[in-house]
This record gives structure tokens, sequence and C-alpha cells, in this order.
């Protein structure tokens, strides 16, 4: 029998660590002494207080080692454990390497500065007389799944041109209101689109080069020139993916041109969403 000083010792663990392991039912004493309350521990308490060091060291929590050590009775009951750990590792070391490259930008100046827009802002006029659109619900992400079923339905009928109408002008993790929008030749019926029209409508105008989340600083260049020339903004806010990930091929997101349009409000023009 070992006392928790020498089983201390032996693992190289805390006696604080060990008796916190007794309060979470993960290392139970083989005796404790009605007397002194000394807690004692025999040849199976350092096994097992090895392999819940040996866990810890490969990254487990603790809930989990409890479950592990509750369930696994062997090495082989072990390997699902070990194979899930992996698969979640690997999608941190992947966040990690995002975040990395986000660290890199900012350390090398690029920050919330400009360089990442590729144009000054210009005044344009956009008309799209022909378009498909479908409402998303589901996260701004998803609009690429909007367009593979505009693509699919629209077929010989699309133009090209890809866009996304914001019809909010907040950003919303939740339930935004949006469309994927896809330019036609002509108005077709489709199953699950409808098709509208935008008549020419003025608009500031800037181009944003990189991976899809960086638009914002976009945004605050159009919103700050309609501020300086005094324009009111009308909804949609749109986006013209000019270049941007392929059906196959993702290509490099840093690569990506997006056009951010900011409609010049005039009461007189409507965009029509609503046929």
């Amino acid at each position: 029998m070992y006392s928790i000083g020498e089983l201390s010792r032996i693992t190289q663990v805390t006696i604080k660590s060990i008796r916190y392991y007794q309060e979470l039912n993960l290392l139970e004493p083989v005796k404790i002494d009605p007397l002194t309350n000394y807690r004692y521990y025999n040849e199976e308490s350092i096994d097992r207080l090895s392999g819940i060091k040996i866990l810890k060291e490969l990254g487990f929590t603790l809930t989990e080692i409890k479950s592990i050590l509750d369930q696994c009775r062997d090495e082989s009951d072990l390997s699902l454990y070990i194979s899930n750990k992996l698969e979640e590792v690997r999608a941190r070391v992947k966040e990690l390497k995002v975040l990395e490259s986000k660290l890199k930008s900012y350390q090398s100046g690029v920050g919330y500065k400009n360089e990442n827009l590729t144009d000054g802002v210009k005044e344009v006029y956009i008309n799209i007389p022909n378009y498909a659109y479908l409402k998303i619900d589901g996260k701004y992400s998803d609009v690429g799944k909007g367009f593979n079923t505009l693509y699919k339905e629209a077929g010989r009928y699309v133009k090209g041109a890809l866009y996304a109408f914001y019809q909010d002008l907040e950003y919303r993790e939740k339930d935004p209101d949006f469309y994927a929008v896809i330019e036609l030749r002509k108005g077709i019926k489709g199953k699950s689109f409808k098709i509208g029209s935008l008549s020419e409508r003025k608009a500031v105008m800037t181009i944003y080069k990189g991976s899809y989340g960086g638009q914002g600083r976009a945004y605050k260049k159009l919103f700050n020139y309609c501020s300086e020339k005094g324009y009111k903004i009308d909804l949609p806010i749109i986006e013209h993916y000019i270049k941007g990930p392929g059906f196959i091929f993702k290509g490099n997101p840093e690569n990506y041109i997006t056009e951010c349009i900011v409609l010049v409000k005039d009461e007189k023009e409507q965009t029509d969403l609503s046929n």
C-alpha cells in the first residue's frame, strides 16, 4: 500500500491533482484510514494514475479520460478514442493555419488598410435586365449552394454573372435575408427560383481582392464615400463575384475578386424582387 505522498512521488503527479481526480471519481483510494483520514493506494492505482497522465499528454480532457477509463478494457478499445482525437487535432491544426495566415498578414502591416482594395470608389450605373434569384435559408457561406441550384435549373439560359443581393444593411449571423442571383439571357420560369430585373441604377462600387469575409473594408470605403457625397444608401447591397471558387477547384482565396456595390437611393427607382 502507498500513501498519497508516495503515490505522488512515484507517478510525479501532485497531491493536489490526485485529490482533484478523486473528486471527479477518476481515481479512488483503495483504503481511507477512519481515524487519520489518510488515503492509501496500490499497484493498480499507480497504473490508473499513469494512464490518466498519458491521456492528458495526448490532449484528452478529464471528462474524456473518465469515459475512456470507464469503458475501455484493452488497447483495442482505445483506438476509436485515439482516431476521434486525431481528427479533432487535424481540424484544429487547419484552423490554426488559417489564424497563422491572418496574423502574418497583420504583422506585415496589412491589417485593415486598403491593400486589398484594388480600385478606388467609382460611380457607376448598374443594369441587369434579367436574372433568376433564390432566397438562401442559411448562412452567408451557403450562397454557393444557391448558385448550384440556379445553374442546374436555368441551364442554357444562364448568362454567367453571379451576384448576392443582401436585403439587410446590417451583418446578421442568424437568418440573414439575402438571395443568390444569376444573370440570364432572357426571363424564364423556374421551379425553385423567381425572375427579377434591375433597371439602370446609380451606384458606388469598389473592387475587393481576397478571401470572402474581408469585404468589410470595401464597405467602409463605400459608406464613407456616400457620406462625403451626401448620398443615401438603398437596398439591396450587391456583391458581384468576378472571380471566385469554381465548381470543381476552389483556387487560391487570396485571388478572389469581388465587386462590392452600394446603390444610391432614389425613391423613383426600385429594385424589383417581388415578381
